[in-house]
């Protein structure tokens, strides 16, 4: 397979490092004026980091975070990892279950998740925890939680957007984003809140973690 089985975008910086980003389901960017555009495209190229880059975006409608190509998608990611030094993949909200999914599958160096399911399962109640996630284009149900998919050698950096409302009063949308997604995970060594949302991405703080996980593709003279 030469393409990936999904809308995408590559960046080809010949580095190599690589980041392959899954875009949210924010509805910006599957109509309108940024139908054609994908999430993180504008900060990377202001970052202007010396790294190639994949942007991926859903095919499904409803969405179903990315679990409804995982063989075709799986092996298109692990051909294409061979010819890089280091991997990250990342995402925000539904592309950060993606971007968990596929870290996991594919053994990435890197995931990073921003306010991000971890689960599509209410995690009180064990039922699906919408609708849309019983979809016919899902094809396989153990792709619909992350835990089991947890590898022992990727680094994962999960966050989940403070809420004052009691999980078990929230809709669907409010509980695939409660911080009991994180904790769901949390207990995995390997398994790090992460300590910046959109905003670390303009104070340094994703530029601070890819030196830590030794990118090199991060400027070495980045000053806070």
């Amino acid at each position: 397979m030469n393409k990936p089985p999904l809308p995408h975008k590559f960046i080809d910086k010949q580095s190599n490092e690589l980041f392959v980003v899954f875009t949210s389901f924010n509805v910006n960017f599957y109509k309108g004026k940024r139908e054609n555009d994908f999430e993180y495209q504008d900060t990377f190229k202001r970052l202007s980091l010396d790294a190639n880059i994949l942007y991926l975006k859903e095919n499904s409608s409803p969405p179903v975070a990315y679990i409804n190509v995982v063989d075709e998608l799986t092996c298109y990611l692990k051909d294409i990892m061979k010819d890089y030094d280091k991997v990250l993949f990342m995402g925000n909200s539904g592309g950060g279950y993606g971007s968990i999914l596929y870290g996991s599958l594919c053994e990435a160096d890197l995931v990073v998740a921003i306010n991000s399911p971890t689960t599509s399962y209410d995690l009180d109640s064990g039922e699906l925890a919408a609708d849309w996630v019983t979809a016919d284009k899902i094809s396989d149900v153990k792709y619909r939680d992350a835990k089991p998919l947890i590898n022992d050698t990727t680094k994962y950096y999960i966050n989940n957007a403070p809420v004052k409302t009691e999980y078990s009063d929230l809709d669907a949308t409010g509980k695939l984003h409660h911080i009991k997604n994180y904790e769901h995970l949390q207990d995995f060594s390997n398994v790090h809140w992460l300590k910046f949302s959109n905003r670390g991405f303009v104070d340094g703080s994703f530029l601070d973690l890819l030196k830590e996980s030794e990118f090199k593709c991060s400027p070495s003279n980045w000053l806070r």
